[in-house]
């Protein structure tokens, strides 16, 4: 009785983890066409809170199945690139959020596809930056956790912590986002 009652037990407990955990769809669809400003938080201080804070502002789209972004991070990262590449959409698109269920089931996790052009060899190349634990919590809050390598090579936990707010630059965003996915300059 109680062997039975322990599998009936973890059955639950498994039933109910997994019906908390949103799928892939149901996250897509929630970025979808949206705007997110917030910030993330870089490293950890004894304290507890992050040794460095920086603005983060980001627009969503699905295009074709395919969850795309732009962000203004580090105080528009994604125009240096613009202007170093000579054209955000041409020679760096869109990042692309690939995401999967965790082994275990429990969160979301995945990659973030970059892009990177060589203006010396005019070669473009992809990198892939790990994801951890993204939710949308109550359809207001994005958390997120990226992994990028620090200089040394040494990986590095950016925790990101948006709202759903529009602004002047998540409206630039958008609507350069949008334009770059009914163009895909960067494959013909």
């Amino acid at each position: 009785m109680k062997l039975l009652t322990l599998v009936l037990s973890s059955l639950v407990y498994s039933v109910l983890t997994l019906a908390q955990t949103p799928s892939i769809e149901q996250i897509e669809n929630s970025l979808n066409d949206t705007q997110w400003v917030g910030g993330a938080g870089i490293g950890k201080l004894r304290t507890g809170g992050p040794a460095l804070y920086i603005k983060a502002e980001m627009a969503f789209q699905v295009d074709n199945g395919h969850l795309y972004y732009l962000s203004s991070i580090l105080g528009g990262l994604d125009k240096k690139i613009d202007s170093r590449a000579k054209g955000l959409c041409i020679n760096s698109p869109p990042r692309e959020a690939q995401l999967v269920v965790s082994e275990d089931g429990k969160s979301i996790d995945g990659n973030v596809v970059l892009p990177d052009y060589n203006v010396e060899t005019g070669t473009h190349t992809y990198y892939t930056i790990p994801l951890k634990n993204l939710k949308i919590v109550d359809e207001k809050n994005l958390i997120f956790t990226s992994i990028p390598v620090n200089i040394k090579g040494n990986p590095i936990n950016v925790r990101y912590k948006l709202s759903r707010k529009q602004s002047k630059t998540t409206d630039e965003l958008a609507a350069q986002l949008k334009n770059c996915l009914i163009e895909k300059p960067w494959i013909k």
